[in-house]
C-alpha cells in the first residue's frame, strides 16, 4: 500500500527532472542537422539554454546558401508532447522582401504530437495578423489573414475566399 501511494510522486519527479535536465542544446543541434537535409541553415546565432528549451540570439536563416531572413531572437520551448517556436523581430533580406514582406515581424509556430502532420502558425507583421498551418504530409502552407492592416505589399500573393484573404502554397 505504501508503494502505491508514492508511485504518482515518483512519476511526477521523474517527469520534472527529465524536463529540466534534458540536453536541450544537443537537441537543437540535432534539429539543425535535420533542417540541413532540406537546405535550411541557421547561422551566426548565439545559443543559450533555458529551463525548457533554447534561445537563439540574432540568428540568420539561409536557404540553399542564400540568406533569406534574420531575427532578433528565436525561442524554442519543448515539453515532451508540445513544441513552440517564437521568432521575434524577423526581417526579410533585400531582394527577398518583395516575396516575403517582413519588417520586424513575429512568428509563432506550434507542433503538437496529437497532430503529427501539422504545424500551427501565427504571423504578425505590417500586413496585420495571419493564422494558419503547414501540412507536412501534403507540403501545403495555408495562412488566413485574420486582421488586415496594410496588405497592399502582399495583395498580389493572396487569394480571395469566402472568409476573406488567404495565402496558400504547395511546396513540391
Amino acid at each position: 500500500m505504501q508503494m502505491v501511494r508514492y508511485t504518482p510522486l515518483f512519476l511526477l519527479l521523474f517527469f520534472l527532472s527529465f524536463l529540466l535536465l534534458a540536453p536541450k542544446r544537443e537537441l537543437y543541434f540535432q534539429l539543425e542537422k535535420e533542417m540541413a537535409k532540406s537546405g535550411i541553415y541557421i547561422s551566426g546565432e548565439s545559443v543559450k539554454e533555458t529551463t525548457l528549451g533554447v534561445e537563439l540570439e540574432h540568428p540568420r536563416i539561409l536557404y540553399e546558401g542564400a540568406q533569406i531572413l534574420s531575427a532578433k531572437r528565436i525561442k524554442i520551448v519543448t515539453v515532451l508532447l508540445y513544441t513552440r517556436v517564437v521568432a521575434e523581430g524577423m526581417e526579410a533580406q533585400k531582394g527577398i522582401d518583395m516575396l516575403i514582406p517582413l519588417k520586424s515581424g513575429n512568428l509563432l509556430a506550434t507542433y503538437r504530437i496529437w497532430e503529427p502532420k501539422k504545424i500551427a502558425l501565427e504571423l504578425f507583421g505590417k500586413f496585420g495578423r495571419a493564422a494558419g498551418y503547414y501540412d507536412m504530409q501534403n507540403s501545403l502552407l495555408h495562412l488566413d489573414i485574420v486582421e488586415e492592416s496594410d496588405i497592399s505589399t502582399i495583395k498580389r500573393l493572396l487569394k480571395k475566399g469566402k472568409n476573406g484573404w488567404y495565402y496558400e502554397e504547395r511546396f513540391r
